[in-house]
């Protein structure tokens, strides 16, 4: 979940109020979308309304520094850029959001419910809703709910419910499963494990394609003809739950997979006779991975995500850390 993380920030930092936190999805200084999530919602009631505002008297936290004395700019829910308290033009309505921090908000590719509820175990839009508020009020601001291995008329149900839904954070769906390596399986239960297909995909009804977002797959089985046909259906796949070899995982990248799941767990070793899924991994400048940082399902956690880390050119350092 999001919160732990924001928290510890806030301790390294010094700050000892979470609570004077602003989180927006999308900071930075150029025009893009303003989906976000504050903490304060009377300043969220503001940044909802198409209008111009700037936020003022906050300290804003970019990729690179912390900014004060100057302002946000928000035009119909466009950043606009940061500026100077007395630069703020005059078409602006000026919110002083009163010493708060505003800061990037959290994307989280691979979540399966908040606090008691679980997506899978309670299908229903009021379910879904309540999970995008929570993720909301601990600052993530852009979500994939994600479903593990199930069966496809559960998967049909719950894409059928998100789009009804529209939670208002969600980027869409991520289906972990079912078409993964039994070998590679981890909790998955194995009944439910089945063979790639157009066909299954299919079955999914006609929202599928609007809905899910990303699958995780064992690329190595399943057919690349079938690959390239999510691809361009929109849909990012990830290669996790995989017994490929290093050869078969670097195919599946040159296929254009551009991702990885929980890089360690749940996949071929790395090994000095074959490096499998995750040697592939390091020697791709594209691909990204997702690293479990909880502390329990990876030993010696330093020296698991250093490797990655430093297997990567600044430029195409793209690795996302989730704590699951």
């Amino acid at each position: 979940m999001a919160i732990p993380f924001i928290q510890r920030m806030a301790r390294r930092l010094d700050f000892d109020d979470f609570d004077r936190f602003l989180f927006f999805s999308a900071f930075m200084i150029a025009k893009v979308r303003c989906d976000f999530c504050i903490v304060n919602i009377n300043i969220l009631v503001y940044c909802r309304m198409k209008r111009n505002i700037a936020l003022c008297n906050g300290t804003i936290y970019n990729a690179y520094e912390v900014i004060t004395a100057k302002s946000l700019l928000i035009a119909d829910g466009i950043i606009e850029g940061i500026v100077a308290d007395n630069a703020i033009p005059s078409d602006y309505t000026i919110v002083d959001v009163s010493g708060m921090h505003i800061c990037p908000g959290l994307i989280d590719l691979q979540i399966y419910g908040t606090g008691t509820d679980l997506f899978s175990a309670d299908l229903s839009v009021e379910t879904l809703l309540r999970i995008d508020r929570q993720l909301l009020e601990q600052g993530c601001t852009s979500y994939l709910i994600t479903l593990a291995t199930n069966t496809l008329s559960l998967f049909q149900e719950a894409i059928g419910i998100h789009a009804l839904a529209k939670p208002q954070a969600s980027l869409g769906m991520h289906l972990e499963g079912p078409f993964l390596n039994q070998q590679k399986r981890g909790a998955h239960p194995a009944a439910l494990i089945i063979p790639a297909s157009k066909e299954h995909i299919l079955s999914l009804g006609a929202d599928f394609a609007e809905v899910v977002k990303m699958i995780t797959v064992a690329p190595e089985l399943v057919d690349p003809a079938l690959i390239a046909w999510l691809m361009e259906q929109g849909i990012v796949i990830s290669a996790g739950h995989s017994a490929a070899t290093c050869a078969q995982a670097k195919a599946a990248f040159e296929l254009g997979i551009p991702a990885v799941t929980h890089l360690w767990n749940a996949m071929s070793t790395f090994h000095h006779r074959g490096v499998g899924l995750p040697g592939a991994l390091f020697s791709d400048t594209k691909a990204c991975a997702s690293i479990i940082v909880d502390g329990l399902k990876l030993e010696s956690l330093p020296y698991m995500v250093i490797p990655p880390v430093i297997s990567k050119s600044p430029s195409s350092f793209q690795y996302l850390l989730v704590a699951l």
